[in-house]
């Protein structure tokens, strides 16, 4: 029978933790990008692990895949469109 593992709920809030870390960023704390990227790395290791186990429903870690890829994805494009307007 196939049930929801802790690895599927870790990925998954690994995906959220991001979005945290990026406010504090635009509120102006002084936070790195690698502890901004980390826990997104850490959650699609974390939901590809989820997808590949065969006793793992797969709902959970393809959400928190597509919520990684989605948020990885929106922070650069902030970081590089912010970039744009910096002199060269």
């Amino acid at each position: 029978m196939k049930k929801t593992t802790i690895v599927s709920w870790l990925s998954l809030v690994f995906s959220i933790i991001p979005i945290f870390i990026f406010i504090a960023m635009l509120g102006g704390r002084d936070i790195s990008e690698v502890m901004l990227f980390l826990p997104l790395v850490i959650a699609i290791t974390l939901a590809l692990i989820g997808i590949t186990r065969k006793n793992e429903k797969n709902i959970i870690p393809i959400m928190s895949l597509i919520v990684s890829i989605g948020v990885g994805a929106f922070i650069f494009l902030i970081i590089v469109v912010s970039g744009m307007s910096q002199p060269t």
